[in-house]
């Protein structure tokens, strides 16, 4: 299982470019860093940043669930302010408790949550479709929890006269046609 990093420090190594623009402006106002990143690119990072296991509970008792070879399909991009939009997924989901191994093809809906350090990614599976013997596919997306991933960071911009302090944080998340558009607000901090 894989530890919880920053997804700016293992996704985003180019907005330090952003970050460089800002520390070497000559005033300290806040500005934002657009970051857009495809299928490929998140099928290339995804398996550094998402958790493998989870603990989902059903009934009275915690069943484990692990997420095995979660792989990037397509986008339904986001149509306002209550169409969040999805990431279309295929992964496979094993229960050792019951024995199951499926593969599934979940819609995934980001969203930018507060927390106490700052915004967080929040990950959601608004539909996860379980194939049962003799009946339709259940939708248990409701049943995850949340999936929740940091994403404020601060960075050291090295100036010319001195270190300078860059903070970041994640106000937006867009589902487009061809990939996922961050939007960060960053200002230079003492």
């Amino acid at each position: 299982m894989h530890s919880r990093r920053s997804l700016l420090a293992t996704a985003f190594p180019l907005l330090a470019i952003g970050f460089a623009l800002i520390a070497f402006s000559a005033t300290p106002a806040l500005a934002d860093v657009v970051v857009t990143i495809d299928a490929e690119t998140l099928n290339r990072i995804l398996p550094e940043i998402s958790k493998q296991e989870l603990a989902v509970p059903v009934s009275g008792r915690t069943l484990t669930v692990r997420l095995g070879d979660l792989r990037i399909k397509g986008f339904v991009p986001t149509a306002g302010a209550e169409q969040p939009g999805a990431i279309l997924a295929a992964l496979t989901l094993e229960v050792p408790e019951l024995g199951t191994s499926l593969p599934v093809a979940p819609s995934i809906s980001l969203h930018v949550v507060p927390s106490d350090a700052g915004n967080e990614l929040e990950m959601r599976f608004r539909e996860l479709a379980l194939p049962l013997p003799l009946m339709r596919p259940i939708n248990v997306g409701g049943l995850v929890p949340p999936l929740r991933f940091p994403t404020d960071n601060i960075f050291v911009v090295a100036g010319a006269q001195s270190d300078v302090r860059v903070r970041s944080q994640l106000d937006q998340v867009r589902v487009e046609r061809d990939g996922l558009r961050f939007t960060f607000a960053v200002d230079i901090v003492p």
